[in-house]
């Protein structure tokens, strides 16, 4: 009987054996599964990055763009409220001179009379 015993541990151990066998293969192999799926996650993640770095590498080029876009606008904005400055002054400049001769004069005149009142 011991040796019948025997050969039944012997057969359950090894029925056991192959049971845990089975179940580590099985773990392995659901294990695999998640640790491809997470591959799959990381590969789609780092696309989605590459998407996003590229666009906003095309956004900082178009912000450069516009930026320099916007400066020379302004500089011709400017160069020519400068121009229409420098027009109004030419034009006006002649007219300033008159009445400025005309002030003089008046200036004079009533200094005159002013003097005569006096005496």
């Amino acid at each position: 009987m011991s040796g019948s015993q025997s050969d039944m541990t012997q057969g359950a151990k090894e029925k056991q054996h192959r049971k845990e066998r089975a179940i580590s293969r099985d773990v392995m192999a659901d294990m695999n599964t998640r640790l491809s799926k997470v591959k799959l996650v990381v590969a789609e993640g780092q696309e989605r990055y590459d998407d996003v770095e590229h666009h906003v590498e095309g956004l900082e080029q178009e912000s450069e763009e516009f930026g320099e876009e916007m400066q020379g606008a302004l500089n011709i904005t400017a160069s020519t409220c400068l121009d229409h400055v420098k027009s109004l002054e030419d034009s006006l400049q002649p007219k300033v001179v008159l009445v400025e001769d005309e002030l003089a004069r008046v200036y004079t005149e009533l200094c005159g009379r002013f003097k005569q009142v006096e005496e």
